[in-house]
């Protein structure tokens, strides 16, 4: 994969090579934005047109430097993932040798990033390098450095070596220390439009128009989650959660809610989504804001029972949910504030 094969970020992607270009590469970058929307996947291709041996403004994919960014065992291309657990490994193997494991931090189980991980890194950082003009290293995730790991990567972002490029993803900027975040230069990525996620789904899935229309509203712009996901069992769920909460009315909500929390967080997002197009509904806007219309004539026969001013209550509670999950606060706590504004 290259720059031009990346769907959805014209505009930062032609800021990457634009620096390229005028070989005027930065010792540290920043990319910030929603999660899975191509933050990471252009942070490789950047590490890969800047690695290339043909030295373009895009990696050419064929030279060695190119093909062995790409199977994560250049010598020269340090990677702290720690997803990397769910890459599928017969498109990115993991390295066998001892040179090649020195490319890549394999995910593990815990999703914080050590000192021990980071003293690594700067090991690595401390040899020139080998096949390349630049070490390049690249942290998803990188919200996820524990205090320690980010006082000491604060020094090498302080003093870096001169043939250092450093480049940082996440998807909570916030989490990051100012001191990390004003040294480094900023690109910010947003989410993909709607109509190009409905175009994927239409590629790669059989779903109907109406199907395509609501998961583009749901992943809120992620094409990784576009691609990633079980399209027909994510609406399968939804039509369970919509039924239970706004046909049923609670019936066995912790049975199905607090299972797990990947799975509380998803109900959250069905139910926000669900009251936004009801909103929308109320407010008399067209019927193309409308995200779930197989749901049409339900909302309709909601919407007397919900004013515009409750509607904006629950979506206030519901963001503060999201938001707790974040903090590992109780889920069946949360779940009783959601159906008590709902019941209210």
């Amino acid at each position: 994969m290259a720059f031009k094969d990346i769907k959805g970020h014209s505009l930062q992607i032609s800021v990457l090579q634009r620096i390229l270009q005028t070989k005027r590469v930065a010792g540290a970058y920043l990319f910030s934005g929603p999660t899975a929307v191509g933050k990471f996947l252009t942070a490789v291709n950047f590490a890969k047109a800047i690695q290339c041996i043909n030295q373009t403004d895009d990696c050419c994919q064929r030279c060695h430097n190119c093909l062995a960014i790409e199977r994560r065992n250049h010598p020269d291309v340090y990677i702290v993932d720690k997803q990397a657990e769910e890459i599928d490994t017969t498109e990115y193997p993991i390295p066998e040798t001892e040179t090649q494991k020195k490319a890549i931090s394999v995910g593990s189980k815990s999703k914080e990033i050590k000192i021990e991980e980071i003293r690594q890194l700067q090991q690595e950082l401390s040899y020139k390098p080998t096949k390349s003009c630049y070490k390049v290293v690249i942290i998803n995730d990188a919200h996820n450095l524990n205090s320690d790991a980010a006082n000491a990567f604060l020094k090498t972002l302080e003093e870096p070596p001169g043939y250092s490029v450093i480049i940082l993803v996440t998807d909570k900027k916030n989490l990051l220390y100012p001191t990390i975040i004003s040294r480094c230069k900023l690109l910010k990525f947003s989410g993909v439009n709607t109509a190009l996620i409905e175009d994927i789904l239409a590629k790669q899935q059989d779903l109907s128009q109406e199907a395509r229309r609501y998961l583009a509203y749901f992943y809120e712009g992620s094409l990784g989650k576009a691609v990633r996901e079980n399209s027909e069992q994510l609406l399968t769920e939804k039509k369970r959660v919509i039924n239970l909460f706004f046909v049923q009315r609670f019936p066995n909500t912790e049975q199905t809610f607090l299972q797990d929390k990947e799975r509380f967080i998803r109900s959250i997002c069905f139910i926000s989504l669900f009251l936004r197009d009801l909103y929308f509904l109320k407010a008399e806007l067209p019927p193309s804001t409308i995200a779930d219309s197989e749901n049409l004539p339900l909302l309709e026969s909601l919407a007397k029972d919900f004013s515009l001013e409750k509607i904006e209550r629950i979506m206030y509670v519901l963001k503060e949910a999201l938001l707790y999950t974040e903090q590992n606060v109780n889920l069946k706590l949360l779940l009783n504030m959601v159906l008590s504004e709902i019941r209210s």
